[in-house]
């Protein structure tokens, strides 16, 4: 007789992450010792006799469809009426009120509904559970710290570049006129760049620790405003990932002579290499050295976890899978099929979001790289 074969118990890395509840710990010792128990809540009365008796002509009524993902209109509108009379406040019960499964799915649904990548959360200690454990998702936000621009001098010394005002004829401004220009005199004054010692010895002192040397007059950028963000990223982490997803590469590819400066600018949908016009109105990015950030969350108590590309990444997660699941539902129209294989297709482009770094450290994880990223051997 064929024994199937039964193979053994498997779960995510990310679902075994998660340590157990603080609640469930103090119930569990309560229980123990015999203890008023004030972790958890353990009705010891029998419950209302309205609800009871609405509960039951519910069921008696067959009320077993299941609720819109926002709760039962009527629920709603109860909510409604009851925040009105005890706070005063009109809420719209279709567009500004959802069900939730307790406080903990009401918390995650708010938190992903208003949170963009790159933004702070400001948590109050003390703080229920919940809010700590779990991944810390950073996308593109490294790029946008502040950096500092540095020359390779003679004998391999170290130069910065600061900004400076100039006098220049009036319409023979240095950068095309307009926006970096302050006044419009006979004499204006506009933006400049000028070389100077650099203003810390930790410019130099990251450029040694990775066994970098710029060549002479060779261009760069040093964000030494990594280690604290990172420091200040995982405090909060008791176990989980931090995931980051930007443009860089490690120090000795970010910094070759060939490269120069990834300093560039962003303005109305057109990227260009000059930090001096449109001042204010301009968003300024810089490749991200990912040795950096790897030495700074190691130092911060993390382990280097996995490092790959965008593409990479969605690939070993599947993405390739779901475009067919995609293809093959029923439900799925052509134009949004295509609509959906042209969104992926420029995510896995490595000459556009493709090439993104993705980068995984993690506290108390174990040594087994988290999913999306293949282990060596299958590179």
């Amino acid at each position: 007789m064929f024994q199937p074969k039964i193979s053994k118990n498997r779960i995510s890395r990310r679902a075994g992450s998660f340590t157990e509840s603080v609640i469930r710990e103090m119930s569990r010792e309560a229980a123990k010792y015999s203890a008023v128990n004030l972790g958890q809540g353990f009705p010891d009365w029998a419950a209302p006799e309205d609800i009871k008796r609405k509960a039951m002509e519910a069921i008696a009524s067959d009320h077993n469809q299941y609720a819109v993902t926002w709760g039962v209109k009527e629920f709603r509108d109860s909510i409604a009426k009851k925040t009105m009379w005890f706070l005063g406040m009109d809420i719209d019960p279709d567009a500004e009120i959802t069900v939730t499964c307790g406080s903990t799915e009401g918390m995650i649904a708010a938190m992903m509904a208003t949170v963009d990548p790159g933004e702070e959360v400001i948590v109050f200690e003390p703080f229920y559970e919940n809010y700590a454990p779990g991944a810390i998702l950073a996308n593109e936000l490294l790029d946008a710290l502040p950096i500092h621009r540095v020359d390779g001098g003679r004998d391999g010394a170290l130069l910065e570049r600061y900004v400076a005002l100039a006098s220049v004829a009036a319409g023979d401004n240095a950068h095309g006129g307009g926006p970096s220009q302050l006044a419009t005199n006979a004499t204006d004054t506009t933006f400049t760049t000028v070389l100077g010692s650099p203003s810390s010895l930790a410019l130099a002192e990251r450029l040694a620790a990775e066994q970098v040397t710029l060549e002479p007059g060779q261009p760069a950028e040093i964000c030494l405003a990594i280690d604290d963000w990172v420091r200040s990223a995982v405090a909060p982490l008791e176990r989980g990932v931090l995931l980051l997803i930007d443009y860089g590469y490690p120090a000795a590819e970010l910094y070759r002579p060939a490269r120069g400066s990834t300093l560039r600018a962003y303005h109305r949908h057109r990227v260009h290499a000059d930090p001096l016009v449109a001042i204010g109105r301009q968003d300024l990015t810089a490749h991200v050295d990912l040795t950096a950030v790897e030495r700074a969350a190691v130092a911060a108590g993390l382990e280097p976890l996995g490092r790959t590309t965008q593409a990479g990444f969605l690939d070993a997660l599947g993405a390739g899978e779901l475009l067919v699941a995609l293809q093959t539902d029923p439900a799925t129209t052509l134009e949004s099929y295509f609509e959906a294989r042209s969104a992926l297709v420029r995510m896995l482009d490595p000459r556009a979001t493709g090439g993104f770094a993705v980068l995984a450290l993690g506290r108390g994880m174990g040594p087994e790289a988290p999913a999306g990223f293949r282990p060596p051997d299958a590179e």
